[in-house]
């Protein structure tokens, strides 16, 4: 997986990051607090996209045809 930063994170999604893209899969890791701030429109995205909370352990999957990050 290539490793990846998105210009000027901190002001779209809080302390989230996109850390890894495999195709459209993508991963972001950063804080509870600010998993509201997790783009919800995203080009070129798949399903099972995923967002990981560091402080919490959380886990948030992208689903794609709601456009929603869904906690498990």
């Amino acid at each position: 997986m290539k490793n990846i930063n998105i210009p000027d994170s901190k002001e779209h999604y809080g302390s989230f990051v996109l850390t890894e893209v495999a195709g459209n899969h993508k991963m972001f890791m950063g804080l509870s607090s600010d998993v509201t701030l997790l783009p919800n429109e995203m080009e070129n995205t798949i399903t099972g996209s995923t967002a990981f909370c560091v402080d919490t352990g959380e886990v948030y999957f992208y689903e794609e045809s709601s456009k929603t990050w869904y906690q498990v």
